[in-house]
């Protein structure tokens, strides 16, 4: 009989246009072996994103599209999506892009704190809505460098 391990993460931020986005991809990207190399030890991860205070179906912004792109991360297709207490039920792990989007979290589903930390263990990502294509780059550089000490962290 065979089993097949699915980890499911789920990346947040506030409106789930710019940074969870990016973190979504780039991860998928990553973890498929895309641009960023590859993760070893790391079949079966689905990943997702959403907002603490997102409307549903709104595109990745611009800034974050191009961010993206120049790191191998194809994010043009993203349609935000209201973080519900469901996706946190149904996420393995929750990385969140701030202190209080973790805080967000856990005041819907105090049960999903053994689960949800912040990406960035160190700072939170700040948010580079509406700045300079500079500020998309710096955001996207820090959440790739974030994702790759997270993989390390789940890799078997």
């Amino acid at each position: 009989m065979l089993f097949v391990m699915m980890l499911r993460v789920l990346m947040v931020c506030t409106g789930n246009t710019c940074r969870s986005p990016m973190a979504e991809g780039l991860m998928r990207s990553l973890v498929d072996g895309g641009a960023l190399g590859s993760a070893k030890g790391l079949d079966g991860v689905e990943v997702s994103s959403a907002g603490v205070f997102a409307g549903a179906g709104q595109p990745a912004s611009d800034g974050a599209v191009e961010a993206a792109r120049a790191l191998g991360a194809d994010i043009g297709g993203h349609r935000s999506r209201p973080l519900t207490r469901e996706m946190v039920s149904d996420a393995d792990v929750i990385y969140t892009m701030t202190e209080s989007h973790r805080h967000a979290v856990l005041a819907m589903a105090p049960e999903a704190a053994t689960k949800t930390q912040r990406l960035d263990a160190l700072r939170d990502v700040d948010d580079p809505f509406g700045g300079p294509a500079a500020a998309y780059e710096a955001a996207a550089g820090q959440v790739r460098g974030a994702i790759e000490s997270r993989l390390k962290e789940l890799a078997p």
